[in-house]
């Protein structure tokens, strides 16, 4: 085990030898319709009684996934527009500095309405964990 997911073990071997229980959630990114990998990692999730949360790309969003989500449960995230990478230097970004600010935004915001079904939450997940600070200040609004 290498990295973050050897940090993440040593932390729950920390809470477990303390007694403390770490309450932790699933997500799948880049959902965008049901299928066999979706139904085995919800099987997994309902054997040991886990929530899960798919990170859905509005933009291939099909209304079977949605449909998908409110049968069983699980909750959708909107991840970002079109999970396309706008940056023209550095890391990969969808929600970067390259466009102006209030164009994401409003493409964010209507874009959002093809995720909405009975599971929806109005939780922001950006593609490759990345979005730009002027971006997420104006979310709130």
């Amino acid at each position: 085990m290498k990295g973050a997911l050897a940090h993440l073990s040593s932390q729950f071997d920390v809470a477990a030898r303390a007694g403390t229980v770490r309450e932790v959630w699933w997500r799948d990114d880049d959902a965008t319709c049901p299928g066999p990998r979706l139904a085995r990692l919800f099987s997994l999730a309902s054997a040991h009684g886990a929530p899960l949360a798919l990170a859905a790309i509005p933009a291939g969003t099909t209304p079977e996934l949605l449909k998908w989500c409110e049968t069983h449960k699980v909750s959708v995230l909107q991840h970002g527009i079109a999970h396309e990478n706008h940056e023209t230097v550095g890391k990969s970004a969808e929600l970067g500095a390259a466009r102006p600010v209030a164009r994401l935004v409003d493409a964010l915001l209507a874009i959002r309405d093809r995720l909405v079904c009975d599971t929806f939450l109005p939780v922001g997940v950006p593609p490759w964990n990345r979005i730009h600070a002027d971006v997420v200040a104006r979310l709130p609004a």
